[in-house]
């Protein structure tokens, strides 16, 4: 009876609890079926499942089973700039340290993961520039935004500074990016931005060098390079580039120029040429560097007595080859007589090493059309090249500081033309010899025609190439632009093609000008530079100079200032005929101006003074000067504007020499000129 009771008892206490439970059994329902272990176990297994989406995948265990109430691990990879979404994830999913975690797992459970973008926050920073050279304000102090945030920054420059763009990162003469050159800047926040503001002072200008694979040869970590230059007259000139004289290497390669476009591409400056350079103007040039030919390539013999190589044999065939400055540590100084003999280079590239090229080097190298060098050899000569008849181009570079004035230098007259008056107004350059340089007054000639012109004085030196300059800085002019030549009587002057070391005085500091003529047509240019290296009366004992300095010349006209001093006069008269017109002089000169045609400019051929001296029994006769007018007409393809019968001059009219005419006589000579031009 006891038991029938007990059995009773427990059906009744069951119904009770099935009926009392009913809501948690329904509860306890996983995938349609009853589970009811956790009303019978104090501890289970739970089975945890993630389902990713297209954005993140679970590369860890999945499923994985855990104990009730513990939590479940997952390594799981998002999607760059995806994260969990919070709106769709319950509360107990957590991600930290790339692991998602499910907190209090107490059943068997699939979890869909969902992704969403991520709305990432960036530091915005703005410099202050000091006090003096202006102000900055922004649209929102610096701090930390979300992805997106609008700002507007806002620079005010100084009365004397000028506003050169928003850099990022450092300030541009330290090389840092420009991103804005308005002075009011809004961009949206898309990463960290550290903003400098730059200011210039008024005219000022910066030329940053890109190295380009090079360094600094005094900081290996060095590939940026500025300079800033005062651009203002009387003291603005186009800079020099930097020059090929070791402060900036690359092992195993030599500088040949630099560009305005890192592929090589662009305008290209020689190392110590001029650069034109305009106020306020921030340009990069671009190091371009010919990596060297394989040492293998040469025979070399040591020199015992300076311990450097020389080159006695090139036994490679490249067309292009790049001299080697050193093998293994050692210098190579010298390339010895017929090394190059007979060999098939077009380009040679010789580094400034190489102080001492032997006689017939480079003999029979009849397809050399390009040479690169630096002014740094000191016995290099023309009979280096026999029987090398493409050669016509030289890409000079200096290794040597400049240590002439430049009053006779071409580099201020570049200056004058790239900074011209307007595009609409002609420019007309004056070329000639110190009696251009003393005896032409550019302002007078602008006075003369109503300033309809902007006239350029570019008398020089009476051993100057004239030909060669009007070659150089045709590159220059534009179409509508004018040259008048006023020679000295002279072979050099009159269009003879030969270099000598005075006419290296006038491009000391724009080689530029070797690289945009026909070389093929000048001859003398080695033997000038290795006397313009070794001659005490060269430079040899003068002392650098700094380039960007005044340069003594009237602004815009290149004209010496007037009341030119007079001292140590002596003079001899001119003697002019018809031979002092030779057959080859008129064949330089008419294809110099076949080339201006092409280009647009104009030539024509005028007189310089003639030194008047009857006592000395010698001058020239009536009937001479009529006979090189005459010929002058009939050979030269240009507009003869002058007859030099009305270009003589009394002793008295000069400073010091019979190429110096004083101010008053300048004056007068110039009004003559464009009476006869116009």
């Amino acid at each position: 009876m006891l038991k029938i009771i007990s059995v009773i008892v427990f059906a009744i206490t069951l119904t009770v609890s099935l009926i009392v439970g009913s809501k948690a059994i329904k509860n306890s329902m996983v995938n349609g079926e009853l589970d009811l272990r956790e009303y019978y176990l104090e501890e289970y297994d739970v089975k945890v499942k993630l389902v990713a989406d297209e954005h993140c995948v679970v590369v860890s265990q999945n499923p994985v089973i855990v104990k009730n109430g513990e939590k479940a691990e997952f390594d799981v990879i998002f999607e760059n700039n995806y994260k969990l979404s919070e709106k769709n994830t319950p509360e107990n999913v957590t991600v930290k340290n790339g692991k998602l975690i499910v907190s209090d797992c107490n059943r068997n459970s699939t979890l869909k993961l969902t992704t969403t973008t991520i709305a990432d926050y960036y530091d915005f920073l703005i410099q202050s520039p000091d006090e003096s050279v202006g102000s900055v304000s922004a649209s929102s102090a610096s701090g930390n935004f979300v992805e997106g945030t609008r700002i507007t920054v806002k620079a005010i420059p100084k009365a004397d500074q000028t506003f050169i763009g928003w850099s990022e990162g450092t300030t541009v003469l330290n090389g840092g990016n420009i991103v804005s050159y308005s002075a009011e800047y809004t961009f949206e926040l898309e990463k960290n931005v550290n903003l400098y503001p730059n200011f210039l002072t008024a005219g000022y200008s910066i030329i940053r060098y890109h190295l380009n694979g090079g360094t600094l040869a005094s900081d290996g970590t060095t590939d940026i390079v500025y300079q800033q230059f005062n651009g203002k007259y009387p003291y603005r000139l186009n800079p020099n580039a930097i020059r090929n004289d070791g402060s900036i290497v690359r092992e195993g390669y030599t500088l040949l120029e630099f560009t305005d476009n890192a592929d090589g591409s662009g305008e290209f400056y020689t190392p110590g040429g001029i650069i034109p350079l305009n106020d306020g103007q921030i340009l990069d040039v671009y190091a371009q560097w010919s990596e060297w030919t394989s040492a293998d390539d040469f025979d070399l013999a040591l020199d015992r007595t300076t311990g450097n190589y020389t080159i006695t044999r090139y036994v490679g065939n490249l067309s292009t080859v790049s001299i080697p400055a050193e093998k293994d540590g050692v210098q190579i100084t010298k390339i010895a007589a017929g090394a190059f003999k007979g060999k098939s280079v077009s380009t040679l590239i010789i580094p400034p090493t190489i102080t001492t090229v032997e006689e017939a080097a480079f003999e029979r190298c009849s397809k050399l059309e390009t040479l690169y060098v630096s002014d740094s050899f000191t016995s290099f000569y023309d009979n280096a090249f026999k029987n090398c008849s493409n050669f016509k181009n030289l890409r000079l570079g200096a290794a040597r500081a400049p240590v002439y004035g430049i009053s006779e230098s071409i580099a201020p007259r570049i200056d004058a033309i790239t900074h011209r008056d307007s595009d609409s107004k002609p420019i007309i350059v004056f070329v000639g010899g110190s009696s251009c340089m003393y005896g032409f007054k550019a302002y007078i000639a602008e006075q003369e025609t109503g300033g309809i012109y902007q006239f350029i004085n570019a008398g020089t030196n009476a051993s100057g190439c004239g030909l060669l300059y009007i070659e150089g800085l045709k590159h220059y002019l534009k179409e509508g632009d004018m040259f008048v030549n006023v020679p000295e009587y002279g072979n050099i002057q009159m269009g003879k093609g030969e270099i000598v070391w005075r006419t290296l005085r006038a491009t000391e500091s724009c080689y530029n000008i070797f690289s945009y003529v026909d070389f093929s047509k000048y001859y003398g240019f080695f033997d000038a530079m290795s006397a313009f290296n070794t001659d005490p009366e060269a430079r040899l004992n003068s002392a650098p100079r700094d380039y960007n300095v005044k340069h003594g010349l009237t602004e815009r006209y290149c004209d010496l200032p007037d009341n030119h001093p007079s001292f140590n006069k002596t003079y001899s008269a001119t003697k002019l005929n018809a031979s002092s017109l030779p057959d080859a002089s008129v064949i330089n000169i008419n294809e110099i101006i076949g080339s201006l045609a092409d280009k647009g400019i104009k030539y024509y051929f005028g007189c310089a003074p003639i030194c008047h001296y009857n006592a000395s029994g010698t001058t020239s006769t009536d009937a001479e000067l009529n006979a090189f007018y005459a010929r002058a007409n009939e050979v030269l393809n240009c507009p003869v504007i002058s007859h030099p019968k009305n270009y003589r001059y009394n002793t008295l009219d000069y400073n010091n020499s019979n190429y110096h005419l004083d101010t008053d006589h300048a004056i007068i000579h110039t009004k003559k000129l464009i009476a006869d031009l116009v």
